[in-house]
């Protein structure tokens, strides 16, 4: 995509919101893609620009607005002078970013008080299919690796600020390894009591059918909906735990 213009938004907690709906009324212009600078702003850019998308684009509330020269250099609306140039990050379709902050990938990971189950150490072999590491660990990692490692993966980001990875290879970071079985996760090398089919326990646990059921130690549970994961990426890691990663 050659941009035509940009605009940019301060994305942190407070903002989030606000920056959802904003960028939410671009979802079905073509060709529009965003990225996450290390600055926590937020750029939208696309490809053409006419009067009533430039109304459209002054009436968001965005921080600045720029026109794209073929150069990729920012002249704000309205004035000549050319003021920078435009972020060279990784730019992923608007789509996949609305889909990420309305609401972000995986605000689930709910805690829900304790069942009559156990864990209890089981002695079959079974790699891994999920990782769960904080979110700080996930943002570091994803910066360290190409895109077709990530390509194998997908993710869902908790309220408390923990990121569970799902896919193989998982990454080689340290965190909580969990078996998936019949949608049911448990940390790797354990398995529940009372030893009750798969089914069975998530029909007790009232898990619906779209819902993994992540069993901890310390007999709590947790519910997370599979519609919570994303495709993973440098720029869909970033964007959804920024929220955890800013006071």
């Amino acid at each position: 995509m050659t941009p035509a213009w940009a605009i940019r938004f301060a994305f942190n907690t407070e903002s989030q919101a606000d920056v959802a709906g904003a960028v939410g009324r671009l979802r079905l212009l073509a060709d529009v893609e965003a990225t996450l600078s290390e600055a926590s702003r937020l750029w939208v850019a696309g490809p053409s620009l006419d009067d009533d998308l430039l109304r459209c684009l002054r009436s968001l509330p965005c921080e600045e607005r720029f026109r794209v020269d073929s150069n990729r250099t920012l002249t704000r609306f309205d004035e000549k002078t050319p003021t920078g140039v435009l972020p060279a990050d990784e730019w992923i379709p608007i789509s996949e970013l609305v889909e990420l902050t309305l609401p972000v990938a995986g605000v689930s990971l709910g805690r829900i008080p304790r069942v009559p189950v156990t864990l209890v150490r089981s002695s079959e072999p079974v790699e891994p299919q999920c990782l769960l590491v904080p979110a700080d660990a996930a943002v570091t990692w994803a910066a360290s690796v190409s895109q077709v490692r990530l390509d194998r993966l997908t993710f869902a980001v908790s309220d408390d600020g923990r990121v569970l990875f799902r896919g193989s290879p998982l990454p080689s970071i340290p965190g909580a390894l969990l078996n998936e079985r019949e949608l049911v996760l448990v940390p790797t090398g354990w398995t529940w009591s009372p030893a009750i089919d798969a089914k069975s326990l998530r029909t007790s646990l009232e898990a619906s059918a779209e819902e993994l059921v992540l069993l901890n130690q310390d007999g709590e549970f947790e519910k997370v909906p599979e519609s919570e994961f994303v495709a993973a990426s440098r720029a869909a890691i970033r964007v959804s735990t920024i929220q955890k990663a800013t006071p």
